[in-house]
């Protein structure tokens, strides 16, 4: 991107970005047509190959179309960004989702996944439209169906959710979901509702929570369409005893094996001394000029202070401790083993491991936080308990 003039100062002028729900709206605004679709070189190299769909078919009918704030950006480079808080956090909920409503920069909400919407006079129920073609990052269409496992095997699973959220209910009531077609959605409520278009597009829950299941994935983890026994091999291997936590981490965005349909997939699951993203080639959003976003090729962030951020989650299991296994300024999973039962310092920014009640796991039970004096077997048996009954 090349800038002829400054970048203008906070307040200096009004945002000049802006977002269209379609080409045709986006033309209408500007005067500019899109006559072609333009995408990043390393992602034409894929088309000629033939192991890349070309652009226009990984394009919905009608993508989003972004105005930039200052040009039409260049393909290439690596955006770079220090974070400051809470690395899944910030990097899970802003930068790898996509909401069905969304902030425009003028401070509206607007159409994103959801296409358009329709309230009723009452305000009790909302339909919404979703944008037809728009892909997970593996090419898997995204439906209405993704939208309803959610739904019905989140939202109404009670070990996935065990109190119904809020924000989902009025008076006292969870909403009512029903899926219309492959492309429609509604949500009927008990009193009306009008600000949950604005709660759908707003920092927070629900926000991405109903575009981030991508059922063709999930459900080789969800009891409801997997068999038992494939699950438990699957929790073991991760290091798993708890299905909640199992399914979770499988659903969570900075999960690189999840499909998605966010602008960026991330490379490995956090926490790592830098987090790195590559583009989805597959993103269903593009610029006035027609080229497809995002424009960088890859994204990272590095947490700071590094030894804070990749070693401040508490665990009750010793071995485990502090999480970060390679980074240069917190010990190995046996390092903080052997500190908890000898008088070994532990380094700067790592918390002191102590002993407690809990027995120690081996280092790959690291994503297992809980404390409890409740044997394996016995979690194990409520857990098939509850999937053979969620399943029969």
């Amino acid at each position: 991107m090349i800038l002829t003039d400054a970048p203008a100062g906070a307040g200096e002028r009004p945002v000049q970005m802006q977002v269209f729900n379609s080409p045709a709206d986006a033309e209408s605004a500007t005067g500019q047509a899109i006559s072609s679709y333009g995408e990043a070189p390393e992602l034409a190299e894929m088309v000629a190959a033939g192991t890349l769909p070309a652009v226009e078919e990984r394009l919905p009918a009608e993508p989003i179309v972004v105005q930039p704030e200052e040009a039409i950006g260049k393909y290439g480079g690596t955006l770079r960004k220090v974070i400051t808080g809470r690395v899944r956090a910030e990097v899970g909920n802003w930068w790898l989702a996509e909401s069905l409503t969304v902030h425009s920069p003028q401070g509206e909400i607007i159409p994103n996944v959801a296409q358009s919407w329709e309230w009723s006079d009452d305000y009790k129920v909302l339909t919404l439209n979703i944008r037809q073609g728009i892909k997970w990052s593996d090419g898997t269409p995204f439906t209405a169906n993704d939208i309803r496992f959610w739904w019905e095997d989140v939202i109404l699973n009670t070990d996935l959710t065990p109190a119904p959220p809020t924000l989902l209910t009025r008076g006292g009531e969870l909403a009512e979901f029903t899926m219309v077609d492959d492309y429609t959605i509604q949500f009927a409520f008990a009193e009306p509702y009008a600000l949950f278009t604005t709660y759908l597009g707003s920092w927070g829950f629900p926000r991405s929570s109903p575009t981030q299941h991508p059922r063709h994935y999930l459900e080789q983890f969800h009891p409801n369409y997997a068999e038992v026994d494939a699950i438990e091999a699957a929790m073991e291997e991760d290091g798993f005893d708890n299905w909640a936590d199992f399914f979770n981490e499988k659903a969570t965005t900075t999960n690189p094996d999840r499909p998605t349909i966010g602008a960026w997939i991330p490379q490995a699951a956090p926490p790592n001394p830098v987090e790195v993203f590559l583009r989805n080639p597959y993103y269903w959003k593009v610029d006035t000029d027609g080229n497809q976003l995002p424009a960088p090729s890859a994204r990272s962030a590095a947490a700071w202070p590094m030894s804070k951020q990749l070693c401040s989650r508490p665990s009750p299991v010793n071995s485990t401790s502090c999480v970060r296994l390679d980074s240069p300024t917190c010990p190995s999973s046996a390092t903080t083993k052997k500190a908890a039962t000898t008088a070994s310092p532990t380094p700067t920014g790592c918390p002191t491991p102590t002993a407690t009640s809990c027995s120690t796991s081996p280092p790959k039970m690291k994503r297992n936080t809980s404390c409890t004096t409740t044997s394996s077997s016995a979690r194990r048996y409520r857990w098939r308990s509850t999937a053979m009954r969620s399943s029969s």
